[in-house]
């Protein structure tokens, strides 16, 4: 049998599956299957539009901090280091030991060191005269009910979206 390589261009999500499901597969068989897990919460205006929020995955016993962010006129207000400590309590809940992200030099390293995280790495000149920073953190081994009690998270579950109490408006 002949292969070729071909370079896609355009809508490349089928191939992109394709290509994680082998390297899973690969995982697999080595006894490391992934098990990912995904978590998102946002931030919401009384009309309902999404102002903020946070989007994560669980695997190998690690938390990812995928994406953090908060428009403009709600920045300051706490909603950043509430929606961090929702994502960390939930990979706690989900057996990380520890917690990872990549952020920018002029994104919001200081607000992420912070909350306890240190820089393992960088990539200058990414781009020009800007850094790429990889941050971690070792996540507390306690219950998350705990964990949401000791952060202040005053907020209630009803079903699969979080609702600010009228503490958390004030």
């Amino acid at each position: 049998m002949a292969l070729t390589i071909s370079i896609e261009t355009g809508d490349t999500a089928d191939a992109s599956a394709r290509i994680m499901a082998l390297l899973e597969e690969a995982n697999a068989d080595v006894q490391h299957p992934r098990n990912e897990k995904h978590f998102c919460a946002t931030l919401r205006g009384e009309d309902g539009d999404i102002v903020g929020g946070i989007t994560a995955r669980s695997f190998w016993g690690w938390l990812y901090i995928i994406a953090l962010a908060i428009h403009p006129s709600w920045r300051g207000r706490g909603y950043g280091r509430q929606l961090l400590a929702a994502a960390e309590s939930w990979g706690i809940e989900c057996e990380c030991g520890h917690a990872w992200l990549m952020t920018m030099s002029f994104q919001a390293p200081e607000f992420y060191e912070r909350a306890g995280y240190v820089v393992f790495a960088e990539l200058n000149e990414f781009p020009g005269r800007e850094r790429r920073l990889f941050m971690r953190k070792a996540l507390p081994q306690e219950k998350s009910e705990d964990r949401r009690q000791e952060t202040g998270d005053r907020s209630r579950e009803t079903g699969d979206r979080r609702q600010e109490t009228e503490e958390d408006r004030e």
